[in-house]
């Protein structure tokens, strides 16, 4: 009888079931998820927080409470159903070998030891000054450019060159002002005037030619100057004003160069704790 009844596709079908159910419920378990979830404000800041990808406490805290009681509940609905799918998730083992889902906990690893208190920092006016010098660099200043400018386009056999020269062999033209000049010339790309360009973004819209041409002029501020040859034609230039290329003094940028400073003892203070948790772990390399 009892081998009559084993042989039953029934009972393979109920066994099956009973096994599957069985895996599932120790799946559960192993993964330290309860099947309760539970839910509190420090929960739902937290969710918020991530979500929002910004992390001020205060910030959303002062945000909860303004919800309206439909917003809590959309809030509420929106965390159960996130939680639901990620502990299913982990149950069916979708977590494992997943280098997405491992950056993600990696960099809420980070984050919770990004606890750095700047508060508790006192920097010293000699630290400041050792680390502004390694890292001089960073607070160079390149020469800046103030200018109007006249644009005639290039054409064909230096016709641009002619209608440039020609245009300012009139006295009357040779006396403009920066507003008087807006009528003349070709329509240009980019702008007619620019003011504190560094010779980087001139480079990016009128070519290297130019801005060669451009720091070999004396900021008058009275006269044009040129014309000057650029990617697109010929300019002539009223230049009122160019900065030299320096260095910038530590007492003009105290306040960016403390802020630099903060930023780095903070990615030290990081690294630091990540070294200490790689000490609990036994390395073993099997190229």
């Amino acid at each position: 009888m009892l081998k009559k009844i084993t042989k039953e596709p029934l009972v393979h079908f109920l066994l099956a079931g009973f096994l599957l159910f069985v895996y599932f419920k120790i799946s559960g378990r192993d993964s330290g998820l309860e099947n309760t979830i539970t839910i509190n404000k420090e929960t739902l800041l937290n969710f918020m927080q991530f979500q929002s990808k910004a992390f001020n406490k205060d910030v959303f805290d002062a945000k909860f409470e303004q919800f309206s009681e439909t917003e809590k509940q959309q809030l509420l609905k929106n965390y159960i159903q996130e939680e639901a799918l990620y502990r299913e998730a982990v149950k069916l083992g979708l977590d494992q070998n997943d280098f997405v889902i491992k950056r993600r906990i990696v960099q809420k690893m980070e984050f919770i030891l990004d606890d750095f208190d700047e508060s508790l920092v006192t920097i010293s006016q000699d630290s400041l000054q050792a680390y502004y010098q390694q890292h001089q660099q960073r607070y160079f200043q390149p020469a800046q450019y103030t200018f109007a400018h006249i644009f005639f386009k290039k054409g064909t056999n230096e016709a641009g060159l002619k209608r440039a020269t020609a245009f300012m062999q009139s006295a009357k033209h040779q006396n403009l002002s920066t507003t008087e000049s807006l009528p003349f010339g070709d329509r240009f790309l980019y702008h007619r005037n620019y003011a504190e360009k560094t010779s980087n973004f001139l480079e990016s819209q009128f070519g290297t030619s130019f801005t060669q041409a451009l720091a070999k002029m004396e900021a008058t501020g009275t006269k044009w100057q040129g014309p000057i040859a650029s990617d697109h034609g010929w300019h002539w230039i009223k230049l009122t004003h160019q900065s030299t290329p320096a260095f910038s003094e530590l007492s003009a940028i105290q306040s960016t160069v403390r802020a630099d400073y903060l930023g780095y003892l903070k990615q030290q203070h990081k690294q630091a704790q990540i070294e200490r948790l790689i000490k609990d772990y036994r390395v073993s390399i099997d190229l």
